[in-house]
């Protein structure tokens, strides 16, 4: 699978500000990410979604993922320092 010519043909941008992401929250933003990315290659056997994606390798498959920690929601700056605030976020995330 080769992505190097892929960032060529999709220059386009998600253009939608009618809505703040505080509006339509994580889900909406997946959504709104799913639907501008809707053309896949056939090496995706499952695309975007809350967990995981996974992409066919050829004899193997890749398992990506990726998930944020929002201030004030998964942790505030009042009770953790950055040191485990990165432990956190690397817990979550590996």
């Amino acid at each position: 699978m080769s992505f190097k010519n892929s960032s060529k043909k999709r220059r386009s941008r998600i253009t939608d500000t009618n809505h703040d992401l505080q509006d339509i929250g994580e889900f909406g933003l997946i959504s709104k990410i799913r639907n501008w990315m809707a053309a896949s290659h056939p090496e995706v056997i499952r695309s975007i979604g809350d967990d995981v994606a996974v992409i066919n390798m050829g004899k193997k498959a890749i398992l990506l993922t990726t998930d944020i920690l929002i201030e004030d929601i998964h942790f505030a700056r009042s009770w953790i320092d950055p040191y485990h605030l990165g432990r956190k976020s690397l817990a979550v995330n590996l």
